[in-house]
């Protein structure tokens, strides 16, 4: 659960973040700290594909920071999206170590923003997403 001043933290944090540059963020810290889940992606050091997947991640997420006062809709999306990771190969267990590697991306972007009540609110949400997904994983 998300709880509003939750969502209130995250929505002042995410304002202005640059989608490209969040994206690549955060596909930097998966590949230096979560290998294993990065070749799920089969980006490999190829920096067009890693930039068009960085910014489809955080596309997502920007959909998802604008719809927190839609919470059935977020998860609606959470649920269309776990359905396609089935597909992807992606497990469970990648989950776990993507959650530090996007927490890390995130303070590195929103800078003073990633405050500790935005680290907080970010921690909720990326838990509400990472188990909407999971949900459809082994």
């Amino acid at each position: 659960m998300v709880t509003a001043a939750q969502k209130a933290a995250i929505k002042d944090s995410w304002a202005g973040v640059d989608l490209q540059v969040a994206g690549n963020a955060f596909y930097n810290q998966l590949q230096a700290n979560a290998p294993d889940a990065y070749a799920v992606f089969n980006l490999g050091s190829d920096s067009g594909k890693i930039a068009a997947q960085g910014l489809k991640v955080m596309t997502f997420i920007d959909g998802i920071v604008k719809g927190l006062d839609d919470m059935d809709g977020v998860k609606a999306s959470i649920d269309t999206l776990g359905g396609r990771h089935t597909s992807y190969g992606a497990k469970k267990v990648h989950f776990g170590p993507a959650g530090p590697c996007l927490l890390a991306a995130l303070a590195e972007v929103c800078g003073g923003k990633f405050t500790p009540a935005a680290k907080d609110g970010w921690t909720a949400l990326y838990g509400l997403i990472s188990d909407g997904i999971c949900a459809h994983l082994s």
